[in-house]
């Protein structure tokens, strides 16, 4: 993105994150430190990355079981709202684990379940720490507001489903507002960049609904 943009991943971070406890748990030097993976999180993927089909629908229902488990239980509802843990690295986990889910082989109902509740999961942190809100109510420009929204579903930050619309519909509603209006027709380079970040969008919305 151009320097007028202030880069969308910075701008998104920013006012997404909560922060780790201390800065150094997030950062080292001017990089950027990976999290340790709670346990919580660490088995549902090792439940869900294994794309190899199981040996028959007896194991299939087993595999189902322990996903449903894994998502319900105490270590995991942990994981998703520990403060401590950046909520873009949350949701980019719970992001990554309903991918996995689509490609498993579970029956088509488990999937199904599982994909909403990551969904689910998704919506839970983006409500405690008021990510619309906070992107709505912020000094930066409509324009940069939408894209900032934008980014977060093009690039699989945000799971599928009711997180992405929340996202999607106010940047729309953004985009339509006279102040960003005005400096996207002073702007090609910048129109340009905002209509790229919807169509990915939108992209990403159709390929799950026709998943």
């Amino acid at each position: 993105m151009n320097a007028h943009m202030g880069g969308l991943d910075q701008i998104a971070e920013e006012m997404l994150e909560e922060g780790a406890s201390q800065p150094d748990q997030a950062r080292e030097g001017h990089g950027r430190v990976e999290p340790v993976e709670p346990p919580g999180l660490a088995l549902l993927r090792e439940l869900l990355d294994d794309p190899r089909p199981f040996a028959d629908d007896h194991h299939r229902k087993k595999a189902g079981r322990l996903v449903r488990k894994a998502m319900h239980s105490l270590e995991f509802e942990k994981a998703v709202l520990d403060p401590n843990l950046p909520a873009v690295w949350r949701l980019k986990k719970l992001s990554d684990l309903q991918r996995m889910a689509h490609t498993s082989d579970l029956r088509p109902r488990d999937r199904e379940e599982t994909v909403t509740e990551l969904d689910r999961n998704g919506m839970r942190i983006l409500w405690s720490i008021g990510l619309v809100e906070k992107l709505l109510n912020s000094p930066a420009p409509a324009e940069n507001r939408a894209a900032a929204l934008l980014w977060l579903i093009s690039e699989k930050i945000l799971p599928t489903g009711a997180c992405a619309r929340t996202a999607l519909e106010p940047a729309k509603h953004l985009l339509m507002s006279d102040e960003a209006s005005s400096a996207l027709k002073k702007s090609p380079q910048m129109r340009d960049q905002i209509l790229m970040l919807l169509a990915a969008a939108e992209a990403r919305r159709a390929a799950a609904k026709a998943a």
